[in-house]
């Protein structure tokens, strides 16, 4: 059997250089999302590639969202202010964020979406999700919890009040945050157990929506609230993944080095250590 051996040896002098990170994930699917449901053209800069957000971008083509990649992290987003049904099912492997994202966000279409991934993800529960939507009026299946997952879109959903479980992933919450702002009304989103769970990334849904036009208020620690509106395609700049740059703070310090990080050739970031959102 062959095996397949690295040689790690301490370094011998300061780290020194300039480094691109990555942008974050996280980012890269809400803006992604974000910038497909605004009428007119965004673009994005710092863009991650993974598989996540190349299954992301697949789907929204397929709902009729137009994609020009201008170099390899940046791309141009034509949206129409809504997406459109899809010829055939959507497959996402096993990208979470956007089977999570997209089950929302085809409430905006009017017509049947079918939404599934590889075998990984149809282990992974959703109806919870479902349920939630469910009280938006949405209708939508998953016989098993778990992908596959069939939304009945009318393009349209209810608004008003929405309660949703403290205990279960962020991701349902922000799935909902960025559906609600394209509502007639308000939406108010109520957290069962008094508290909103990995607040963080929920604050990173947030901060994308606020870039695109929306109105997002966190008024307690159990509630928010969107205002009706939809997005405004601009210009958003996706920043680096902070969990990547750690790596780099760390070899500073234990060698006694310098490193320049930049998001883009042409754009460089504060090395200072922020906390990570």
């Amino acid at each position: 059997m062959t095996r397949n051996t690295a040689t790690l040896s301490p370094p011998t002098a300061p780290l020194c250089g300039k480094v691109t990170l990555p942008g974050s994930k996280s980012v890269t699917n809400r803006a992604l999302l974000v910038a497909a449901l605004a009428r007119g053209t965004s673009t994005l800069t710092g863009l991650l590639r993974s598989d996540d957000t190349r299954h992301m971008m697949t789907a929204l083509r397929q709902m009729g969202v137009e994609f020009e990649e201008l170099d390899e992290t940046t791309l141009r987003v034509t949206g129409q202010g809504g997406l459109s049904a899809p010829e055939g099912p959507l497959f996402l492997g096993n990208a979470g964020t956007a089977v999570r994202f997209l089950t929302a966000a085809a409430a905006l279409v009017d017509g049947t979406v079918s939404i599934t991934g590889d075998e990984h993800m149809q282990k992974r529960p959703i109806s919870a999700l479902i349920e939630t939507l469910g009280q938006l009026g949405v209708e939508a299946s998953a016989p098993t919890g778990c992908p596959p997952v069939e939304i009945r879109g009318t393009g349209r959903f209810d608004t008003g009040d929405v309660t949703v479980s403290g205990a279960l992933s962020s991701q349902y919450v922000s799935a909902i945050m960025m559906l609600a702002a394209m509502g007639k009304d308000e939406i108010r989103i109520h957290i069962e157990g008094g508290k909103i769970g990995a607040v963080g990334y929920l604050q990173i849904t947030a901060a994308v929506m606020r870039a695109f036009g929306a109105n997002v208020s966190f008024p307690a620690e159990n509630r928010i609230e969107i205002q009706p509106g939809g997005y405004r395609a601009t210009d958003y700049a996706i920043e680096p993944d902070a969990s990547a740059a750690t790596y780099l703070w760390a070899a500073e310090v234990l060698t006694g080095g310098e490193s320049t990080r930049a998001q883009s050739p042409a754009r460089s970031i504060n090395p200072t250590p922020r906390p990570i959102r």
